[in-house]
This record gives C-alpha cells, sequence and structure tokens, in this order.
C-alpha cells in the first residue's frame, strides 16, 4: 500500500489526516507489517488498508491513502 505519492506507506510514519490532524501509521494491513502492540491475527478481519494511531482521533483505520500524506518518516 502506498501514499498518493507513490511512497510506501511504513510503520512509524508520521501522517497528515487532513482537519488539522495528524497520527502515526501503526499498521499496515495489506502488506502485513504491525507495531510491536498490534497483531497480525487480531487485525486480519479488515483485510486491507493501514491504521492510523492518532491522539485526537484514535485509531482509525483506512483503506486507501486519500486524505492521508506523508509529513515524516520515523528512521530518515
Amino acid at each position: 500500500m502506498a501514499y498518493q505519492n507513490s511512497e510506501p506507506i511504513l510503520i512509524g510514519d508520521k501522517v497528515d489526516l487532513s482537519g488539522g490532524s495528524t497520527g502515526i501509521v501503526v499498521a499496515n494491513i495489506s502488506s502485513g507489517h504491525f507495531a510491536d502492540k498490534y497483531s497480525e491475527k487480531d487485525l486480519a478481519y479488515l483485510l486491507v488498508g493501514f491504521l492510523v494511531e492518532s491522539t485526537d482521533l484514535g485509531v482509525v483505520h483506512y483503506v486507501d491513502s486519500s486524505g492521508v500524506s506523508l509529513i515524516e518518516r520515523q528512521n530518515k
């Protein structure tokens, strides 16, 4: 799964969720990558997309990257 600019969505990416909210990518379900506290087994029912953890919004599931843009990578 990738952002609109074709860069891959990676765990730890800081993203702009529009509307003034930001968050951190904690799971890329489509590629099978998950942050330590998120289990592939527990999230398999979602099938596709990625999860972003935001202070404002909680954990949000996105099925595509529309409206989400990369601010910075965790590991530059």
